[in-house]
């Protein structure tokens, strides 16, 4: 659910704007928090969580508001021989800190630790 959801926001601003509306964001970091060690789930949701921050200040916002920077940060300590994951995870990173709150709480939360 995951891949399908980063495949649909990636490249269409309306659709990242539709998900976040019906909770799309709260349903991936729930995702990650309840399949912690499945790497694959944390993969996909690092990338649905960058497609979803992309050039989208609230989404970013919210992001945030929902635990995304953290649940980004454990998947990347989790999973520290995952390519995948640690890819993807940067990438939401990198779309996160666009919002210069974000940037503060990426720090908070050992982003740059973990990068």
């Amino acid at each position: 659910a995951c891949g399908a959801l980063r495949n649909l926001a990636c490249h269409n601003s309306n659709n990242r704007i539709s998900f976040a509306k019906v909770g799309g964001i709260e349903a991936v970091v729930s995702a990650m928090r309840r399949h912690e060690h499945v790497s694959g789930v944390q993969e996909q949701a690092c990338a649905a969580l960058m497609s979803l921050a992309y050039r989208n200040n609230a989404n970013q916002i919210t992001i945030t508001e929902e635990g995304g920077i953290k649940a980004i940060v454990s998947a990347m300590r989790r999973n520290e021989e995952s390519v995948g994951v640690q890819e993807q995870a940067c990438w939401a990173l990198k779309n996160l800190a666009c919002n210069n709150c974000n940037q503060t709480a990426i720090a908070k939360a050992g982003g740059i630790e973990a990068v």
